[in-house]
C-alpha cells in the first residue's frame, strides 16, 4: 500500500485534488470526518470535552454542539490548545488504525483470495505536520493556491 498525506492551506484546494484521486481508485480518509466523529454521538471525545468545557455543550443524541463549542475555544488560545489535547491524539490513534486496517485488508485480497490491486490511501488533513503524523505516509503531497484564490473559495 503506498500511503499518502495530503495537505495544505484552508481553501486551497484538497478536497479537490483528494476526490480526482479517489475518482482514480484511491481510498481517501477525510481527517475532519474522522474527527467529527470523536466528537459526534458516542463519540470517544465527548465525555472529556463535556468535562473540560461544561455538560451545556451536550446535544440530546449524545453528540457536543459545535456551534456553542467554536466561540469558547476560537477566541481563547488556553481553551483551543486544551480542545487540541482531547481530540488530536484520538485523532491520531484513529487515522493509525484506519491505515493499518487498509494495509491488513489489501493483504488479504477478495473473498476468493484473488490478491487486491495495489492500494492507494490518502488522508486528506491540514494539520498532517501539527499532529505529527508526517512520518506515517510514504508521501506528502502539499496543495497550494494564491491567497486571491483561496479568499474566493
Amino acid at each position: 500500500m503506498l500511503s499518502v498525506g495530503l495537505t495544505g492551506n484552508i481553501a486551497s484546494g484538497k478536497s479537490l485534488v483528494a476526490s480526482q484521486l479517489e475518482s482514480l481508485g484511491a481510498v481517501v480518509l477525510d481527517a475532519d470526518r474522522l474527527g467529527h466523529r470523536l466528537i459526534g454521538p458516542m463519540g470517544a471525545a465527548v465525555d472529556e470535552i463535556l468535562a473540560a468545557f461544561g455538560s451545556d455543550l451536550a446535544l440530546p443524541d449524545g453528540g457536543i454542539d459545535r456551534t456553542r463549542l467554536g466561540p469558547i475555544v476560537f477566541g481563547d488560545p488556553g481553551a483551543r490548545s486544551r480542545l487540541n489535547g482531547i481530540v488530536h491524539p484520538r485523532l491520531i490513534e484513529q487515522i493509525r488504525g484506519e491505515l493499518a486496517a487498509l494495509e491488513a485488508a489489501e493483504g488479504r485480497g477478495n473473498q476468493d483470495g484473488v490478491p487486491s490491486p495495489a492500494l492507494i490511501a490518502v488522508l486528506d488533513a491540514a494539520l498532517i505536520f501539527e499532529l505529527g503524523v508526517a512520518d506515517d505516509f510514504d508521501r506528502i503531497v502539499v496543495v497550494t493556491a494564491p491567497d486571491a484564490i483561496r479568499e474566493t473559495r
